[in-house]
């Protein structure tokens, strides 16, 4: 789904309104969907495994290397 951000928004471009609300708009005959708000990035998160053996079984996996 292709988002962009309302600043981005070309001025000829007629903004439409979907049944759930949405704003859209057509670029190549496809719909744009248009957000209001900043983006915030995605964090990485580390993988982190549940204590037990598996995790005793990681950590000496990673020491023999």
């Amino acid at each position: 789904m292709t988002e962009v951000h309302v600043s981005q928004v070309p001025d000829d471009a007629a903004v439409f309104k979907g049944p759930k609300g949405g704003d859209y708009f057509f670029r190549n005959g496809r719909k744009v969907y248009i957000h209001y708000r900043t983006k915030l990035r995605q964090r990485k998160h580390r993988f982190q495994p549940r204590r037990g053996a598996f995790q005793r079984f990681l950590q000496n996996q990673t020491s023999v290397s």
